[in-house]
């Protein structure tokens, strides 16, 4: 019954702040990366602490130890791409996706007004190395953008193009395990978790220069250390856990063209 922004969407343990792609229609996280999800609805794990409508915790993939697999998923609206293969003791895993509707259409400009003015892509790369049968360490990066083509040349009569229109999320995640026996393990993790809204154009309106600038940012850089302790029918875990999360709001929408969307705005 909560909003979006009071449930915890996780990624091996670092959360994703606004997860989707065009306004929550499209996930950004990839379905071929994913070996389990985790839903708690409620009395969730208090390390998925502050969030009010419970906690989804994805765990990725850990990539094939043995042979090379690809896959390549063509749709309707967007293609992706997945590959994993075995580097030395470790593994490698790829994946990516992109929507192609401005592609197809500037195949066909002659025959349209203008382009289609917006598309979303995503990216995925993980590496797991185990040093023996008790260390083993992961890294892993998630970049993904939507990008909005608003501030077109041919509504716009005067404007310069820094920026167009665009969000997402940027994702680093390092990971180290020990194990010490099957019981008892410990984890320790370092993650920086960004989510951006951008945009950056100029423009004329009464002879004056204007703008239309936009920066919103969330960038939560977090590190942990946690005991796991396995018992009949439960788990145990304590630890620490250090987090800064930094939050930038600037959003600067001057009197021009650019803030009526090609209209020329009221006196």
């Amino acid at each position: 019954g909560g909003n979006i922004d009071e449930t915890l969407i996780a990624l091996d343990n670092v959360p994703v702040y606004n997860p989707y792609h065009l306004g929550s229609f499209f996930s950004m996280i990839n379905t071929n990366i994913i070996e389990k999800e985790i839903l708690y609805p409620s009395n969730y794990p208090n390390n998925f602490g502050g969030y009010l409508s419970g906690a989804l915790n994805i765990t990725t993939k850990p990539g094939s130890f043995e042979k090379t697999n690809t896959s390549v998923s063509i749709g309707l609206t967007s293609s992706k791409a997945f590959f994993e293969t075995p580097i030395g003791k470790g593994s490698l895993i790829l994946s990516a996706r992109r929507t192609y509707f401005d592609l197809i259409i500037a195949l066909f400009h002659k025959n349209f007004k203008g382009d289609f003015p917006y598309y979303f892509y995503d990216g995925f790369a993980k590496y797991n190395y185990p040093f023996d049968e008790e260390n083993q360490i992961s890294v892993s990066l998630l970049h993904s953008r939507d990008v909005f083509k608003m501030f077109d040349n041919k509504l716009y009569k005067n404007i310069d193009i820094k920026q167009e229109p665009a969000w997402g999320n940027d994702l680093y995640n390092f990971k180290y395990t020990h194990l010490f026996n099957n019981k008892i393990s410990i984890d320790a993790q370092i993650y920086y978790s960004s989510s951006l809204f951008a945009a950056n154009g100029k423009s004329i309106y009464n002879s004056n220069q204007t703008s239309t600038t936009i920066k919103n940012k969330i960038d939560d850089i977090s590190s942990s250390l946690k005991l796991n302790y396995k018992l009949t029918g439960q788990d145990l875990q304590i630890g620490l856990e250090f987090r800064k999360i930094n939050l930038l709001y600037n959003w600067n929408i001057g009197r021009s063209e650019l803030s009526s969307f090609g209209f020329k705005p009221e006196e």
